[in-house]
């Protein structure tokens, strides 16, 4: 084992020989006995001894209840039971809580301990934050619509939906048919015979065997293997690279129009100019008063800067190219300033907000210490090509992603670009937020994909 350190291994080897006692079909169903509970509010299994202080039938008084485990556990066990229990039997069970007690104890005890004892010092806790946050955050999030259709609609691409029919030989409806099927099928059971048998000619047997092939049968980490993490399959496919930005950007479109029906907005796509071509900004938002460039980017934050222990290098590439996507946006402001954008003609009345918009939200907007570090690669930036730092006073930038600029661009639609930001800048936003009546853009499209293949059927 390569880079291994001998320390922290010493620490966790009795927490994997401890696993090794366990089968691992048996703690698997523990695992979806709390995933399911969890997702679902599904009953609890009857034959899993439950920890002291948790109902799993308590309802949910508070925004989070006490689920027995930590959400974000259930991915860490998982994976440590696949490597370390055994496929035979034994005389152990996970499902006995003195055998759950111990484990979980050693993982929140002495292993996590031992972690934050190296790596967690004075000077690197927020950007152990980083690391907590793309760990825990997707679990509380849950599954939602909005994060399926925003997927759905990028991968419905012709270029990308034939990337995918070839990889996986089903298209991207079937693929989302069958993940979303087996989502809810395996809430409520754990043992399914195969050849799983379907009478539904859109929803064959042939396709859920494929399916099978290739994805996780765990509650949510299906929901996340067919929106996000379908871009693990298929970003090294010849033509992914230009197909799946050029979709995002569609989709942002999409979400524009549909968001967008105050009159005095004008919406205006990337145009080309010049010799050497150029293009403008990929969407630019114009009222009375203000313009806001948008720069869509599908660029997400390497699995290092996620989740390593030692963070700091591969974060700090993540972070320069966040840099480079924000200076990019300056220097076609520029171009705008000097009226070579074809439609829009540069007004110095108007006031300019320059804004990143993510695919994957990167949390940079809830950690200072990373602000600050974007902040000093854009300064580098914009002494490398000349631009002047007077931009950046005169013309704050703004980093967003999708979930939240579908939110936020109907509050731009109700309060005017420069009232929005006004807010955001003041931290007023999320107390306006909760009083503002959002639309469901959403509305009537997921009975048209996820339920009309299945309307002329007997």
């Amino acid at each position: 084992m390569e880079n291994r350190d001998d320390g922290l291994f010493e620490t966790y080897r009795p927490f994997r020989n401890k696993l090794a006692q366990f089968n691992v079909i048996d703690s698997l169903y523990l695992i979806w006995g709390y995933s399911r509970n969890y997702t679902f509010d599904k009953e609890f299994p009857s034959d899993i001894e439950k920890p002291l202080q948790f109902n799993p039938y308590e309802p949910d008084k508070f925004a989070r209840k006490y689920r027995g485990l930590f959400d974000h556990e259930l991915e860490l066990l998982e994976k440590e039971i696949i490597l370390n229990c055994d496929f035979a039997p034994t005389k152990y069970s996970l499902k006995q809580f003195k055998h759950f007690a111990s484990t979980v104890n050693y993982l929140r005890g002495t292993l996590e301990e031992t972690i934050s004892n190296k790596y967690n010092t004075v000077d690197n806790i927020i950007l152990e934050f980083n690391r907590l946050a793309h760990r825990q955050f997707k679990w509380q999030v849950g599954y939602d619509r909005e994060t399926i259709f925003r997927y759905y609609q990028i991968y419905s691409d012709k270029t990308l939906s034939d990337i995918i029919s070839n990889k996986f030989n089903l298209t991207t409806q079937q693929l989302f048919l069958v993940g979303f099927f087996l989502f809810t099928w395996i809430g409520s059971n754990f043992r399914t015979a195969l050849p799983f048998t379907s009478s539904a000619k859109a929803l064959t047997a042939e396709m859920i065997k494929i399916f099978l092939s290739h994805f996780s049968i765990i509650p949510l980490f299906i929901y996340w293997q067919i929106t996000s993490g379908i871009y693990y399959w298929i970003f090294n496919e010849k033509g992914f690279d230009n197909a799946f930005g050029n979709s995002f950007q569609n989709y942002v479109g999409e979400v524009l129009k549909k968001s967008c029906n105050n009159p005095t907005l004008k919406i205006i796509a990337e145009e080309k100019y010049g010799k050497p071509e150029k293009g403008t900004a990929d969407w630019i938002i114009t009222d009375k008063d203000s313009v806001l460039f948008i720069e869509c980017k599908t660029k997400r934050m390497r699995l290092d800067s996620k989740s390593s222990l030692e963070i700091t290098e591969s974060l700090e590439r993540d972070l320069k190219k966040m840099a480079e996507f924000i200076g990019q946006l300056y220097k076609t402001y520029l171009e705008y300033k000097n009226n070579q954008y074809p439609t829009l003609k540069y007004d110095e009345t108007m006031n300019f907000y320059p804004l990143v918009l993510t695919l994957e939200d990167w949390y940079l907007n809830i950690n200072h210490i990373l602000l600050d570090k974007v902040k000093g690669f854009v300064i580098d930036y914009f002494g490398v090509n000349n631009l002047s730092l007077q931009l950046l006073e005169k013309f704050p930038y703004h980093i967003r992603c999708a979930s939240e600029f579908e939110r936020h661009i109907q509050l731009i639609n109700g309060l005017g670009i420069k009232e929005y930001f006004h807010k955001t800048v003041n931290n007023l936003i999320q107390d306006y937020e909760p009083t503002f009546e959002m639309v469901d853009i959403y509305e009537g499209e997921f009975q048209k994909v996820f339920l009309a293949p299945f309307k002329d059927e007997k």
